[in-house]
């Protein structure tokens, strides 16, 4: 009860405040009525007059279509979340034109021209920028039905002066050439993707640079091949699809070792051509068949093994030089690469047991022909050893 009388007491006291007259004492008890009469006073209330929401960033997590043609032009619409008046719109790195607002979660916007590619589409606004990687794809427009492109040539051209197609030696660098043609793309517009089995390729588009590996037992073949496709967008088709032509052809390039290839094939011909009991068929195995020398040289070899048997014989290191379509010194024989030795023959003739000899310089003509090195050409340039003129002359015919 008493409880109850003071808390009455204390209301009634509260209530009965008079304030003062004076300004001083008004603003006084201005205050002293909010302190004790109106505890809200001031603030501290929930309905105040405070900053609004923080702007949340853009999100955007699609894109539809995800394609268009490379001349642009394309009405696309991007779905995400908290997308505001005044956004930009970017796709594949070119700025979109009409950008329009059509809700917090919807955007739509044209598409600028570019070259083909794919590439990501970036929302950006003044609370952020959102991004969907390579989210669309610019490609050369065309009907459902378009033809795939022409490979029409793949040509691989060595650095020398009439040096045979697809032919290349150990670290030689080739340009590899494709001649490709397509009804509705531009070559420029074309993917062209190279390859080779061994070897580098560097470059791209129709024409690159292939090095031949440095080592390797030769001769040996590598295969290139040429992969090109065209990308284009159904211009005929409700909705535009990204579709792809793809076609591919390869070529052989020969590899050789041709100072080492042609020198061999010298020494090996000179070798057995020592030694009388070897025939003249293997004497001759390295020989093209119709070429300028093969048919004199093979009588020479026969009359030689008629008339002498070579007792005893050496056959220096080759000298080689490769000239495609050039001409070896010795009596002007053409040849696309020349090998010298020095050589040295002693022989008995076979009817009067007469001993003599030569020596001197064998010069050997090859040609590069069916994608290999043949010979095609013996000369002797040398002097007699102690014997008449006409040993000599027989010997070295």
């Amino acid at each position: 009860m008493d409880s109850l009388v003071q808390f009455q007491r204390r209301r009634a006291f509260r209530i009965q405040v008079r304030l003062p007259r004076s300004t001083a004492d008004t603003l006084a008890g201005a205050a002293l009525l909010c302190l004790v009469v109106l505890p809200g006073c001031g603030g501290g209330g929930t309905d105040g007059g405070g900053p609004g929401p923080t702007p949340q960033p853009p999100r955007v997590t699609s894109i539809a279509p995800d394609a268009g043609t490379t001349s642009g032009g394309t009405l696309v619409t991007l779905t995400g979340s908290n997308f505001a008046s005044g956004a930009t719109v970017t796709i594949a790195g070119v700025p979109a034109t009409s950008v329009t607002l059509q809700s917090s979660t919807t955007l739509t916007a044209l598409t600028g021209p570019r070259s083909p590619g794919t590439g990501d589409v970036v929302v950006a606004a003044a609370a952020g920028t959102a991004t969907l990687p390579a989210a669309f794809t610019y490609a050369v427009p065309g009907p459902s039905n378009n033809p795939p492109p022409v490979i029409k040539d793949l040509s691989a051209h060595g650095p020398r002066r009439n040096q045979p197609q697809g032919m290349a030696d150990l670290a030689e660098a080739l340009t590899l050439t494709a001649t490709v043609t397509d009804a509705e793309t531009p070559v420029e517009n074309l993917a062209f993707a190279w390859s080779a089995e061994q070897g580098a390729i560097s470059g791209s588009g129709p024409s690159v640079t292939w090095k031949a590996p440095a080592s390797g037992t030769t001769p040996f073949s590598v295969e290139v091949r040429l992969t090109v496709t065209e990308r284009y967008v159904t211009n005929d088709t409700a909705v535009p699809q990204v579709r792809e032509n793809t076609v591919a052809v390869a070529t052989t390039i020969d590899v050789h070792d041709s100072v080492a290839e042609v020198g061999t094939m010298a020494t090996r011909f000179l070798e057995n051509f020592s030694q009388s009991s070897i025939p003249t068929s293997v004497v001759m195995q390295d020989f093209l068949e119709g070429c300028y020398g093969t048919a004199e040289e093979t009588q020479d070899v026969e009359d030689n093994r008629q008339y002498y048997t070579i007792t005893s014989w050496s056959v220096g290191a080759p000298s080689v030089s490769v000239d495609f379509g050039g001409t070896c010194p010795l009596r002007s024989r053409r040849g696309d690469a020349c090998s010298n030795s020095d050589v040295r023959w002693e022989s008995t003739k076979n009817a009067s047991g007469e001993k003599g000899g030569v020596v001197g310089v064998d010069q050997v003509a090859a040609v590069y022909r069916q994608r290999r090195w043949w010979l095609c050409d013996s000369q002797f340039d040398g002097r007699p050893l102690t014997t008449s003129r006409g040993f000599y002359e027989l010997l070295t015919r």
